[in-house]
């Protein structure tokens, strides 16, 4: 089971990503080497790194976004469907 303290950080992930970029980038550096990727996939957002918006905007209409429309259309026809490029 998660607890709501879990839950509740990883929710904010973006927020604790700001904090270490500011205040210990070394740690940010290691993070986005290891699990960019996953930050990605999940289309989190982090308007103060250029570098990773670029990529990630990139990576999102190339990649991400036609996966994520086929498991939409596979297994939840009734969802509403994405924009792409957002």
């Amino acid at each position: 089971m998660v607890s709501e303290y879990t839950n509740h950080i990883s929710l904010q992930i973006d927020k604790n990503l700001e904090k270490l970029y500011l205040y210990e980038p070394n740690r940010y550096k290691a993070s986005m080497f290891w699990l960019k990727d996953v930050f990605i996939a999940q289309n989190i957002k982090l308007l103060f790194d250029e570098q990773y918006e670029t990529e990630r905007k990139k990576k999102w209409n190339d990649m991400y976004f036609d996966m994520r429309e086929e498991v939409l259309e596979k297994y939840r026809p009734n969802a509403r469907k994405f924009k792409k490029g957002k």
